[in-house]
């Protein structure tokens, strides 16, 4: 809960949208999800993005 507040109050974030793919397509899609990744692994390996996201994507 504590990382979902820091997330959601940064203001440096993005809304990936991802056309005519539905949340239960990541889970077991390889496109849809390959997609998703390739957009939120740069944007955590930024140096504004928290220690804790970095640490969920194994990035640090």
């Amino acid at each position: 809960m504590e990382l979902y507040a820091r997330i959601s109050s940064s203001a440096d974030r993005q809304l990936l949208v991802l056309p005519d793919t539905s949340h239960y397509d990541l889970y077991d899609k390889p496109e849809p999800t390959q997609k998703a990744l390739d957009e939120i692994v740069p944007f955590c390996a930024e140096p504004g993005c928290t220690l804790a996201v970095q640490r969920f994507f194994r990035l640090s």
